[in-house]
């Protein structure tokens, strides 16, 4: 199997580049062949422009090179593991923006859905429960 882990922390001491390298180090020992995907080290742009906008009436829409670049990249992984910190109850700006980039009209969703087995989420918090029950995240 192959897997695409996509990091989003731009801190190298962070919790979430330390769990990542867990996740890689236990994905390896079970025989995956493992492709890294560091948003911020690649610096990748979050903000859609026109060119990565979807086109509803064309599923076959050549969107840009990164973008497509990224899509091809999925394309020939099995699972995708999304490692992020929670920020303001939420994910980084940055891998919204890839998602949003990416995971694009004709390749995720319409007639086409996302083309992989697994997803794995793996937000990492650093608030008590009872303060995501307070703004009802959970």
């Amino acid at each position: 199997m192959k897997t695409l882990v996509v990091i989003s922390h731009p801190r190298k001491n962070s919790l979430t580049l330390a769990v990542s390298n867990e996740i890689i180090r236990g994905l390896k020992e079970q025989n995956h062949e493992v492709e890294i995907l560091d948003l911020y080290e690649k610096n990748f742009d979050p903000l859609v422009f026109p060119v990565d906008e979807p086109d509803y009436s064309d599923e076959s829409k050549v969107y840009s090179d990164v973008v497509e670049y990224e899509m091809n990249r999925i394309r020939n992984v099995d699972n995708i593991v999304f490692v992020f910190p929670i920020w303001w109850h939420n994910i980084p700006a940055i891998l919204k923006g890839y998602i949003d980039r990416v995971f694009n009209y004709g390749f995720a969703y319409g007639s086409n859905k996302l083309p992989v087995d697994k997803i794995r989420w793996i937000g990492l918090a650093g608030e008590s429960r009872s303060s995501f029950k307070n703004v009802g995240s959970i």
